[in-house]
């Protein structure tokens, strides 16, 4: 793969021209910084530095060439071979802010020689500002498009969606402090996002919205404030001893830095000694965090302290890196431009903390108040409930037994005295086994008003022992398999009578149709599709039936649509000659049920 190449050697030229100079040049390493002093100024008070260097076209092969350059301030030109081929601005006039950019110029191929091939680069500034002449590599196309987008994405697509986002965030923070005056730490956040955004306006932004000159000063100048907004948060938020006094007095010494680089600017000397003096106060309020930290050590103080010294080596790496010091290119692009919202960040989350820590300590407050509410309505309220359930419990229990009375006194006295005056008449069989029929029914409606608590082994207990004399008058014998079972906390007197009539239309059955000699009646528990329940069972060894014979009748129908009325399963098993046998599943809980 051909290697990428670096463009150290060069001749610079200061001529205040528009066209490639023919003498003049004088030989100098790239990158070249601070030539506004050696540059004469032109037409319209433009100031010139021109580049000449060369390479050799032969060593890419039939590759596709191009030329990559960053550090350049402000209005850049390309020539190839005395041609122009790349330019970062319209005109000579256009407020440009190049010096953060990279830039990628690809070279035409035609224009390649395979031998010697001349570069020249120019650019341009007002005589009031910095021009510079950055690093230059000739290679690859494909390689440089790479390097390009990186630092592309470096240098000004991630600060400017990084400082956007925080602008956006600060606006919706300021708007909270305007609801919450009290909160001066919002107000310290807000001043943090505003500062910060104007100071890293100009590592992104393409030109300046006001004169160059003005709009650098501005966003040099707002750096200190925004150490100080920055710090303040924290002395602030972690409540330091003589916090106000701290705070005041950064913002003062900002301002005097402020003055002071102004100053020396104007007599044209250099501001590394304000810059290193502002990085001085970040280090002493960061051994202050760091000593109340030793004392009071929380997750809010290492979060804290973790920032600002965040901060610290990010301003060393930028200061060192800065062109008039030079002392190291580092990682290649500024820091300072994320620095911003990553204390945006992690003052938004030191916020959050605490404020989710009110949030639950106002909720335990509020559970514990509302417990001690609920004992006290429960207190008060208990002797009153209490006998309003035993006053229903007795109204209905009262009821129930009125009930049970008049129907064994009157109806069952009635259809006793009937069946009697029918034997005394010898009545048809069939009307005496229809008042019998109707006497059992009446005792098992009956028997299924009296309390069930649930008690299905009880109920079939019952049923057996009103069932017994017919089945022995029938010739039946009984067979009772009933293992103990759980209760069924819903089996209330509705649904234990439609249950009991499901198993009475079973074993009528029997009695009619089946030509049985014996009866099973069975229960335990038993687990259907993965769900508990209890099994019931009416079974015989009669004659059985075939299923798809029956056409008339609705018994097997009724008793299915009882089962699906209480949740439950009904299954049928029979065949010719070997008896049947009725099952019923019911469901311990009928939850599932509920719609």
């Amino acid at each position: 793969m051909p290697s990428v190449l670096v463009l150290q050697d060069a001749e610079l030229n200061f001529t205040p021209t528009t066209s490639i100079p023919a003498t003049g040049w004088i030989s100098a390493k790239l990158p070249a910084n601070a030539l506004s002093k050696r540059s004469s100024s032109g037409e319209n008070g433009i100031i010139n530095a021109w580049a000449r260097m060369s390479f050799n076209g032969s060593q890419f092969g039939n590759r596709a060439v191009a030329l990559y350059t960053e550090n350049n301030r402000e209005r850049l030109v390309v020539f190839l071979n005395g041609t122009e081929v790349f330019r970062n601005s319209p005109d000579d006039n256009a407020r440009v802010l190049g010096w953060n950019h990279p830039y990628l110029a690809p070279l035409p191929s035609a224009l390649v020689d395979d031998a010697r091939n001349e570069i020249v680069v120019r650019v341009s500034s007002r005589a009031d500002l910095n021009l510079s002449i950055g690093q230059v590599e000739i290679g690859p196309h494909d390689i440089l498009e790479k390097r390009y987008y990186l630092q592309n994405m470096l240098r000004i697509s991630g600060p400017l969606a990084s400082n956007f986002t925080m602008l956006f965030l600060t606006a919706a923070v300021l708007l909270l402090w305007l609801v919450r005056r009290s909160e001066e730490t919002l107000l310290w956040i807000a001043m943090t996002g505003v500062f910060w955004f104007i100071r890293n306006y100009h590592f992104f932004t393409y030109q300046a919205p006001v004169d160059p000159r003005i709009f650098g000063e501005i966003t040099y100048y707002s750096i200190y404030f925004a150490i100080a907004a920055s710090l303040s948060f924290c002395v602030d938020f972690l409540k330091l001893p003589n916090r106000k006094i701290i705070i005041r007095t950064m913002f003062g010494l900002c301002f005097l830095f402020s003055v002071g680089r102004f100053i020396i600017v104007q007599f044209q000397g250099q501001d590394a000694f304000i810059n290193l003096a502002a990085l001085s106060i970040v280090v002493a309020v960061t051994w202050l965090l760091i000593k109340d930290w030793i004392r009071n050590p929380t997750p809010d103080h290492a979060l804290l302290v973790s920032a600002v010294v965040s901060i610290v080596i990010m301003s060393v790496h930028d200061i060192g890196r800065s062109a008039n010091l030079n002392w190291w290119d580092g990682m290649g692009f500024h820091a300072q431009p994320f620095i911003g919202l990553l204390l945006f960040v992690v003052f938004l989350v030191s916020i959050g903390r605490r404020f989710v820590d009110a949030l639950n300590d106002v909720e335990r407050a509020n559970q514990t108040l509302e417990v001690r509410v609920a004992t006290a309505r429960r207190d008060l309220a208990q002797s009153e409930l209490a006998r309003r359930e035993l006053e229903v419990l007795n109204a209905i229990e009262s009821e129930r037994e009125r009930l049970m009375r008049e129907m064994h006194d009157g109806i069952g006295s009635n259809l006793i005295t009937a069946l009697a005056i029918a034997k005394q008449a010898d009545e048809s069989p069939r009307t005496i086994q229809t008042l019998r029929r109707a006497i059992s029914d009446l005792k098992i409606t009956v028997d299924s008003l009296a309390p069930v608590q649930g008690d299905l082994v009880a109920l079939l207990a019952n049923f057996r022992h009103r069932l017994e004399p017919d089945l022995r008058e029938a010739g039946l014998k009984c067979v009772w398999k009933v293992e103990p079972c759980p209760s069924l906390p819903w089996l209330d007197s509705v649904n234990a009578l439609q249950m009991l009539r499901i198993i009475q239309e079973a074993v009528s059955n029997v009695l009619v149709h089946s030509s049985a000699s014996s009866i099973e009646i069975g229960a335990k528990p038993a687990t259907l599709n993965g769900e508990e329940g209890i099994e019931t069972w009416i079974s015989d060894n009669g004659v059985g039936f075939d299923v798809n014979s029956i056409s008339r009748g609705r018994g097997l129908s009724n008793m299915k649509a009882r089962a699906e009325s209480l949740g439950g399963e009904f299954l049928k098993e029979t065949k010719l000659d070997e008896g049947t046998k009725i099952v019923l599943w019911l469901a311990l809980s009928r939850v599932r049920y509920i719609t």
